[in-house]
């Protein structure tokens, strides 16, 4: 028996144990009812593909508008509330007696109690944003009882209900298909494009080095192929883009598991079953990184990158890399599924060559291996990345050019854009002698291919200005000495009166960003909610504002990241 089929057969027996477990895990599905009263539908799936991260659960639609009853799934109490003008925006966790949490994401307003307990302890912090964790069966809640209502807050892009269940012990996210969510679904997932890609020196892929993307053919519904002879040598990798379409739906959902194999062997399996969240930005890893900066488009790969440490596959010894070094013809076969088991399959047949082994790689001086420290230092520049800052080796590049404009400093190019970083490194750039007297306003910024910079924040240290960042690109000192804009919206200033039910206060940063904000009527502190989208202030009038038919004061104090305060009052009557 020959070493390839005995890797083979150990290969399918532990995907059988790994199906057998996740067969006997006693997912509840009768414990659990639906938090909406309306036919569930997804704007987007478990494991689906966003940026820097794996979606985390469902995204239920709500018919295109805010305010549908939102129901505690079961009985269980609030364990933590969150409120951000970013993220999750309202957000909401109920542990339940059978060790799971459901999160409720977006809501435009909690229900009353909720929504006074979580109003004293703003004004009791003096925070608009919270992260409140009540005690136990503090805010206990029934199976059914309406919690919240749905809306669009936070970092949602139209009005949804973003949906979760997580494990209360290790606080993975599990697939909520698991816990019997009924999802319409009789459509196979599609394949878009299939790349593949040499792995090494002496691979090549129709006589070239060059990764390939291919366009697919479509046979049927669920049969793909390509067009083109493809002759293969070497160590190969490929990938595929695939999505999900659920029935009644237009929205290119995640694919939930894919596998490939040559031949009959068996070489990689993902299945979308849980993650934690300190794994989500594998997905930098999991994806063609630079194609998708290139095209938008991504390709998710069927083998593992040396620096991808996401736990949902299943390898061979090879991690998905398949050596064609021999004259036969080969089988490519690449099986996509949705957890209803609705399939859809690639198939191609290649034609392998003998590998010449006789090329070595390279490494320069430049050379940085992906699981050690690499520091580059230079008169005006400095890097340090940490052990695991990428997901596999390369040949660091840098590249200096000449200030500009309203630059601190000289550009620096730090590898590029297209290239992924993992944990976060310490850059550090020399400003020009002239703006060390702003040194406490200086800052890192990135510049997008337009010239426009985006802060990356940072504090001047030891004659350089330092920050940490998870990108590679172009980057340079700048100054932010501007204070925040405010302007009051809705107010009469003859009349001395606010014409709506609150008071607005529309607001604008110029680089580094807002830090803070603290508002008082009459000296008293108020809670001003921000919408980050409408970059709006609001008190709404409320029992704070106790003395009626009288003149107050309305004064707001906006900070941003450095240093640089803004103040607005105004007399009116109530």
């Amino acid at each position: 028996m020959s070493q390839k089929t005995i890797v083979a057969i150990l290969f399918i027996v532990m995907l059988a144990h790994q199906a057998l477990a996740q067969g006997n895990t006693q997912y509840p599905k009768g414990d659990f009812i639906n938090p909406l009263d309306i036919p569930l539908k997804l704007a987007g799936n478990f494991g689906e593909l966003r940026g820097n991260h794996f979606h985390s659960g469902f995204d239920f639609k709500t018919n295109g508008k805010e305010g549908l009853p939102v129901k505690a799934i079961a009985d269980g109490y609030i364990s933590r509330i969150k409120v951000s003008a970013y993220g999750y925006g309202n957000a909401l966790y109920i542990t339940h007696k059978n060790g799971y949490v459901s999160v409720y994401g977006h809501l435009q307003q909690y229900d009353s109690i909720i929504s006074q307990y979580i109003k004293n302890k703003q004004y009791e912090l003096e925070l608009f944003e919270v992260d409140l964790f009540p005690k136990k069966n503090e805010l206990a809640v029934v199976q059914g009882q309406i919690i919240a209502l749905s809306g669009n807050t936070g970092g949602s892009e139209g009005p949804h209900l973003h949906f979760e269940i997580r494990s209360e012990i290790t606080e993975d996210i599990i697939n909520p298909y698991y816990f019997g969510f009924e999802i319409e679904d009789s459509i196979p997932p599609s394949i878009e494009g299939v790349a593949i890609y040499p792995i090494d020196a002496n691979a090549t892929i129709n006589g070239s080095k060059k990764v390939m993307y291919c366009a697919v053919k479509k046979l049927d519904t669920h049969q793909y192929t390509l067009s083109e002879n493809i002759t293969l040598s070497g160590k190969i990798g490929f990938s595929i883009i695939t999505y999900d379409i659920e029935n009644g739906g237009n929205n290119k959902n995640g694919t939930f598991s894919y596998n490939i194999k040559v031949d009959s062997n068996q070489l990689f399996t993902y299945t979308g079953d849980q993650f934690a969240f300190i794994q989500t930005r594998y997905i930098n890893a999991h994806i063609d990184y630079s194609k998708f900066k290139k095209s938008n488009d991504k390709y998710q790969r069927c083998y593992v990158l040396p620096g991808n440490k996401l736990k949902e596959y299943t390898t061979d010894n090879n991690k998905g890399v398949y050596d064609f070094n021999d004259t036969l013809n080969h089988k490519i076969c690449i099986e996509v599924s949705d957890f209803e088991l609705n399939k859809s399959t690639f198939e191609l047949n290649v034609k392998s060559l003998l590998s010449n082994n006789a090329i070595k790689e390279k490494k320069s001086n430049n050379y940085f291996p992906f699981n050690k420290v690499n520091q580059v230092t230079k008169d005006d520049f400095k890097i340090e990345c940490p052990t695991n800052c990428f997901y596999d080796d390369l040949e660091f590049k840098y590249l200096k050019t000449a200030r500009t404009g309203n630059l601190l400093s000289d550009v620096h190019q730090v590898q590029d854009s297209e290239t992924p970083v993992h944990n976060a490194y310490t850059l550090s750039i020399k400003p020009i002698a002239k703006a060390l007297k702003f040194k406490d306003k200086l800052l890192i910024v990135s510049i997008d291919e337009d010239g426009n910079p985006s802060s990356e924040g940072g504090a001047f240290e030891n004659g350089f200005v330092v920050t940490k960042t998870r990108s590679f690109g172009k980057f340079a000192v700048m100054i932010d000495s501007v204070a925040p804009t405010a302007k009051l919206l809705a107010y009469d200033k003859k009349k001395s009166i606010f014409t709506q039910n609150e008071i607005s206060v529309k607001i604008g940063e110029n680089l580094s960003g807002i830090q803070n904000y603290s508002a008082t009527i009459d000296g008293n502190w108020v809670l001003m909610q921000y919408d980050n989208k409408e970059k709006k202030l609001t008190y709404f009038f409320d029992d704070k504002l106790v003395k009626a038919n009288q003149e107050h004061t309305f004064a707001i104090t906006i900070i941003d990241k450095k240093g640089n305060a803004k103040k607005l009052s105004a007399k009116f009557i109530y």
